[in-house]
């Protein structure tokens, strides 16, 4: 399971500071994994309010029943303002199909040959995460893009892919879904 943490859930905010707030990992959580772009953070390590907005900062487990998890930061403030020994609690509960789905997902055209697009219904201000990957599991893609609107709609130029079948995996929040996509030139 990848939970991808959000602004709502670690928020460090002072009253004249709203985003410049550093988090440093002093423990890590005892059931996954903290990642920063999908490398695994240690203790030590840090992160901010920027990239926890922009859907770079996950928590990565391996449960399959419901659990909970907690790792522990220090905040700094861009003024050395410090808030020593914060814990953040994780709760994720087993995600049915539908839980875990993004609704109203289109994909056109398909087969394409220089972009194609994506759409489906937002239900969360999470960003989106795309990804692109060939049948040997090499990423050929990843952006994160902003979500805003209540329906996303993204363009995806692949000019420069060469033909043959692809991977493309779109995740917000705990919400993914993979499909198939043909570039024929």
């Amino acid at each position: 399971t990848t939970h991808t943490i959000t602004n709502d859930e670690v928020k460090g905010t002072t009253v004249s500071e709203l985003s410049n707030i550093k988090y440093t990992l002093i423990t890590i959580p005892s059931k996954g994994s903290i990642r920063n772009q999908g490398v695994d953070l240690s203790v030590g390590d840090e992160f901010d309010q920027n990239q926890i907005r922009r859907g770079f900062i996950t928590y990565n487990n391996s449960q399959t029943s419901s659990f909970s998890d907690e790792f522990k930061v220090d905040l700094t403030s861009a003024m050395k303002g410090w808030l020593p020994n914060q814990t953040i609690h994780i709760k994720e509960r087993t995600l049915t199909l539908e839980d875990n789905s993004l609704q109203g997902f289109r994909l056109w055209p398909n087969p394409t040959n220089n972009v194609f697009k994506i759409q489906f219904t937002n239900s969360d201000t999470n960003n989106v995460n795309i990804g692109l990957y060939d049948l040997q599991g090499r990423q050929i893609l990843n952006t994160f893009k902003e979500s805003k609107a209540n329906i996303f709609t993204e363009e995806i130029n692949i000019q420069n892919i060469a033909s043959g079948i692809y991977l493309l995996t779109i995740q917000q929040g705990n919400k993914r879904i993979t499909k198939k996509v043909m570039v024929s030139r």
